[in-house]
């Protein structure tokens, strides 16, 4: 038996008339077909022959004519034996081609005797698969879908054509700015405003630093630790283990066996009311480690319909056995149903949630939150997360790598940290009376909203001011922010009989401590 043919793309929808074999000063039209020098073709445009559209020998003969008898795999197969129409008394051999009912066909089997075309066990058409393309208009798209050739219709202005790889199909897509190709902050975990150069600056957070490694705490620039119970996981940044193309992945090392944690990313309500009513699509690379096992991960994009802005950062009321989504905290919705991923030692895997319907009614507020289903997790057990993306659309999108500095001024927007020494200025201001002097900062973005300002650590010993001529004055007993702005923070400085009123003063982060600028959902 023959291998059955595939059809070439353009066997287009003409009727086939067997003619024979190939003659000069003969017209022909769309559809003929004959046999020239051993081998067989098809018209595909209407002319009258000559030499220069003799099929093989003419200049022009590509112009005019197709060759026929493709295999399935591409190689040419035995030149088809054109038999002119079918009869029922005729027994044909495989490879022999008829034309029935303005239609062509090519015997796939021997002895083939009252076998009237289609029939499909005897005969394969030639150019019969491809009889949808008379309903193609102009920019439809035609790909194979990995049984067979199909149309994918043209979309609509503006919409891009996206590819899903060797085993998917194409689509036509709502073309998005980076605004919705990637509605995160920080996904690659690249900006940690903590790590910097004084002596308190943190580059792994655990239950003895500041912050602290506590469940609902902001670790990485935008992301919350949740945990069940306080110091379950240390986090740090990491450049070694990270995938193609990634500068950074975070790393969470198990310090407290058998609870489950997790990494919350929360979206203000300018930012999440764009997706609302529409559909998004979450992916994110991890891995674990050999003989340190983290069996499972598993992923949520979670909807808040309380006050806007006004979130409860911790999402979780309870975690849940293993195997079990948690039970969310009040005003908080899952929006899609999260299952168990299972992680891979020593390799990254993409993990893809696509097409979830953001249908929340009265969502104000997104959050994404990837978390560890185990609850055997053994301490110094590891986990790696990176390239964590939210796009608006079906499918998720190629992950848009963020440049550092976009990165971390659109962090900054919620959270500013500034790490100086005695040899720094702060801020100036001038003494209100000899108790209090009014330091003001600019800030160096407009934030969220008017920050509050947190000193690390908070005491005399991390703080002070001087003379304008650089002359100590000495560490200040309190300080609090009386007045702010989204552009700037002023602060109330006490050291009881201490200032001249009307002086100018500088104010000093002394020991190398760290003054923050809070705008955090």
């Amino acid at each position: 038996m023959l291998q059955k043919y595939v059809r070439i793309a353009d066997a287009v929808n003409h009727d086939h008339t067997a003619k024979g074999d190939w003659t000069t000063t003969t017209a022909y039209i769309i559809g003929d077909i004959l046999q020239h020098d051993g081998s067989s073709f098809y018209c595909i445009l209407a002319h009258t022959s000559g030499a220069l559209s003799e099929p093989i020998n003419g200049a022009n003969w590509e112009t005019y004519w197709r060759p026929l008898a493709i295999g399935h795999d591409g190689t040419p197969l035995a030149d088809v034996v054109w038999e002119g129409a079918w009869d029922s008394g005729t027994t044909y051999s495989a490879g022999d081609g008829v034309t029935n009912d303005g239609a062509a066909y090519v015997s796939i089997q021997d002895s083939n005797t009252n076998h009237e075309p289609p029939n499909a066990t005897w005969w394969a058409r030639i150019g019969g698969d491809l009889d949808f393309l008379e309903s193609a208009t102009q920019g439809d798209v035609l790909y194979f879908n990995g049984t067979s050739w199909t149309i994918l219709a043209a979309g609509t202005r503006g919409q891009a054509f996206i590819t899903g790889g060797a085993a998917a199909n194409p689509q036509f897509l709502e073309y998005h700015s980076d605004a919705f190709r990637q509605l995160l902050i920080n996904g690659s975990f690249q900006i940690n405003q903590w790590d910097g150069d004084s002596d308190h600056a943190v580059t792994v957070f655990t239950a003895s630093t500041s912050p602290v490694n506590n469940d609902d705490s902001y670790i990485h620039d935008q992301w919350i630790l949740l945990s069940d119970g306080n110091d379950i996981v240390d986090i740090s940044t990491e450049s070694s283990i990270v995938p193609a193309g990634s500068a950074t992945s975070a790393k969470f090392e198990v310090e407290t066996a058998n609870k489950k944690f997790g990494y919350l990313q929360i979206v203000e309500s300018r930012e999440a009311l764009k997706y609302s009513g529409g559909v998004a699509s979450l992916q994110f690379k991890a891995r674990t480690t050999a003989g340190k096992v983290i069996e499972n991960i598993r992923a949520a994009v979670l909807a808040w319909n309380g006050t806007a802005d006004s979130v409860t950062s911790d999402v979780i009321s309870s975690w849940g056995a293993e195997g079990s989504n948690p039970t969310w905290a009040t005003n908080w919705t899952a929006e899609n149903t999260a299952a168990n991923n299972a992680l891979v030692a020593d390799a990254w895997t993409t993990f893809k949630i696509e097409n979830i319907s953001i249908d929340t009614s009265g969502m104000v507020n997104l959050a994404v939150l990837i978390w560890i289903d185990d609850t055997d997790a053994a301490v110094d057990d590891l986990l790696y997360l990176a390239d964590i993306q939210l796009n608006l659309g079906a499918v998720c999108l190629p992950y848009a790598s963020i440049p550092y500095a976009v990165d971390l001024f659109k962090a900054m927007r919620y959270f500013i940290v500034y790490q100086q020494n005695d040899a720094e200025q702060w801020g100036w201001g001038r003494a209100g009376s000899t108790d209090t002097v009014y330091v003001t900062r600019a800030l160096p973005i407009k934030m969220r909203v008017a920050p509050t300002g947190i000193c690390v650590p908070d005491d005399t010993s991390h703080r002070a001011v001087r003379l304008a001529d650089g002359s100590f004055v000495g560490a200040f007993d309190t300080f609090n922010t009386t007045a702010r702005t989204r552009n700037a923070l002023v602060l109330n400085c006490t050291k009881a009989g201490s200032f001249v009123a009307g002086t100018l003063y500088a104010f000093y982060l002394l020991s190398d401590g760290i003054y923050c600028a809070d705008a955090r959902l």
